[in-house]
């Protein structure tokens, strides 16, 4: 079943970013949602309970309703294995994956879809934000907690002709054969900001990752387009054996960021110089370079950078942002299987702080824990580095070596962004 003819539909493990903003625009069609999740705090309860979306704690067959026409999984929580998507199966309620569905609402409208390691993020809310303002009614489906210029990471509007989606080269289904998730989106433009080795539990290498980027390029239609970050030299290693067309884009960190959403708006027919002048008024997304609190001389700032490319790029801008402060990383790696992986890179990618404080890390759903590796061997192996075991630890480490003037990032894609109240309560004691 497409969604877009669905009557109801429930989403097992809503409060993913990806799936909040697909439910949204579910529910901007006027369709009956639900769904269910854990209960953990996440970065879309907000919007969710903003939005007045009815949803259970935990996974059960109860949860699905004999009402429900479709049930949309996620990759995270067991994937087609979890029991709410075996009891829909079982009850013949249609059941398709989130990169499935995203896909069906994008059909008929003009695809841009933007992938990448960093910034694909802020560069999808940018282009949706440059078409807002412009005129153009886009829909878009964006996985972050909100984009505050717009109201929303999710909208889906019937007038508008162009469909904003964030691209993730993730399997779609773990439980199935391999397929990277965007391998179902079918645009007419892509973004690429930057080609990483990022899951190395279902990556065996960079060479399979570009690989399967080099696939999603090529399936572009003959009037498609590849915007591409030419600053990164792994995207460049990969132009010969481009298909497509192609045009290259330079810049660092959110000047490239913005020279992308510009010229996609320019591809698609739009006025530079009032594409450039709508970003104006944009004010960024939750978890990138957010400012979250300005106490006693000290900042407080919080991004999602958890690859150690994204990590250094993240402190570069910030040292360059903020002259004269010291600059202090709080990280929470993510996954044992990335940090394992990327150990060495991550110990390197801290150079442009005064101070890195490791937290323990963070497990995701889809793994468990590793022995052999650990956040007290990142930290032992990285220059100024400590460990804090709890955020009891962390908040101690502050008070005794915090001072003004100074600025405090909190990185991860974990739940580091929960310590920001006990943080802003340690600076302001």
């Amino acid at each position: 079943m497409n969604l877009k003819q669905a009557h109801h539909v429930h989403f097992t493990g809503i409060k993913g970013v990806g799936m909040t903003a697909l439910a949204l625009c579910a529910q901007d069609l006027g369709i009956k949602v639900t769904g269910s999740d854990v209960d953990e705090p996440f970065v879309t309860d907000a919007v969710i309970t903003r939005r007045r979306i009815d949803w259970r704690i935990g996974f059960s067959p109860s949860h699905v309703l004999p009402a429900t026409s479709l049930l949309v999984y996620t990759a995270a929580h067991q994937g087609a294995n979890n029991p709410e998507v075996q009891a829909a199966r079982e009850r013949e309620i249609a059941t398709v994956s989130h990169a499935q569905a995203l896909d069906q609402l994008m059909q008929g409208k003009i695809g841009i879809s933007v992938c990448g390691v960093g910034g694909k993020t802020t560069t999808a809310a940018m282009l949706s934000h440059i078409l807002d303002r412009l005129g153009a009614r886009p829909s878009f489906c964006i996985g972050v907690g909100d984009i505050p210029s717009l109201g929303a990471p999710g909208r889906y509007d019937q007038e508008g002709r162009h469909f904003v989606a964030e691209a993730d080269e993730y399997t779609a289904d773990p439980t199935q054969d391999f397929m990277p998730r965007f391998a179902y989106q079918h645009p007419r433009i892509i973004i690429c900001t930057n080609i990483e080795f990022d899951h190395p539990d279902v990556y065996t290498d960079l060479d399979h990752t570009k690989a399967v980027f080099v696939d999603f390029f090529n399936q572009l239609p003959a009037d498609g387009l590849l915007l591409i970050n030419a600053e990164s030299a792994i995207n460049q290693s990969i132009l010969p054996r481009l298909k497509v067309k192609y045009q290259t884009y330079p810049g660092q960190f959110n000047q490239a960021n913005a020279t992308a959403a510009i010229k996609a708006a320019v591809t698609l027919g739009f006025d530079p110089g009032k594409a450039a002048a709508a970003l104006k008024d944009f004010t960024g997304t939750t978890r990138r370079f957010e400012k979250i609190a300005d106490l006693n001389g000290i900042l407080v700032y919080d991004d999602y950078a958890h690859h150690p490319r994204e990590i250094q790029a993240t402190l570069q801008a910030a040292k360059a942002k903020f002259p004269g402060r010291k600059l202090i990383a709080i990280f929470q790696p993510h996954t044992y299987s990335r940090t394992k992986a990327l150990l060495t890179e991550f110990s390197h990618s801290f150079a442009a702080a005064d101070q890195v404080i490791f937290l323990p890390i963070y497990a995701s759903a889809r793994e468990i824990s590793d022995p052999a590796v650990s956040s007290q061997t990142l930290a032992a192996m990285t220059p100024r580095g400590v460990f804090a075991a709890n955020p009891k630890d962390l908040l101690q480490y502050l008070k005794l070596n915090l001072s003004p003037p100074a600025v405090i990032f909190t990185l991860g894609a974990g739940d580091i962004y929960l310590l920001h109240d006990q943080i802003i309560a340690a600076i302001s004691a």
